[in-house]
Formats: structure tokens, sequence, C-alpha cells
């Protein structure tokens, strides 16, 4: 999950490189393990390995929608 974000983030001599910021990558990894256990947060957060309050505090925080798992998102999610 983080090595695709960190690929499609830091390619050689990509400029990007100094862009990437933190919250990005956690805002990401978080809306993906929602994503993959079906928003199911107590899974999502041990998958994170976070308590179930900050996947709620961090779902205020970045303002993240629940999606709908279907094929089109799934590529929209992971850059695809």
């Amino acid at each position: 999950m983080l090595e695709q974000l960190l690929k499609t983030h830091l390619k050689d001599g990509d400029e990007e490189r100094d862009t990437l910021k933190l919250k990005d990558i956690e805002r990401q990894a978080i809306l993906e393990a929602l994503y993959y256990t079906n928003w199911h947060v107590t899974l999502a957060a041990k998958r994170l390995g976070i308590s179930r309050a900050s996947v709620y505090r961090k779902i205020k925080l970045y303002d993240i929608k629940q999606i709908p798992y279907t094929e089109d998102a799934r590529r929209e999610l992971m850059g695809n």
C-alpha cells in the first residue's frame, strides 16, 4: 500500500519528491485500509496499527468520505 504510493510519487529525478507530504501518505493509507476492509473501522485500525479512535479522528481531519467498492474506485484509489 505505502510502497505503491511512494512509487507513484517518488520517481527518479522527479521534482514531486519535495511536494510529497506526510499528511498525504497518511490520508492515502487510511483511505486504502478503510476501502479494503469495507469501512470496518476496527479492522482498518488493526491493519494500520492505530486505535479505532485515531481512525475516526483521521476520517474527520481529512474529511474522508465512504466510497463504494467498485473496480473504477479501486483503479482511482490505486492510481491505475
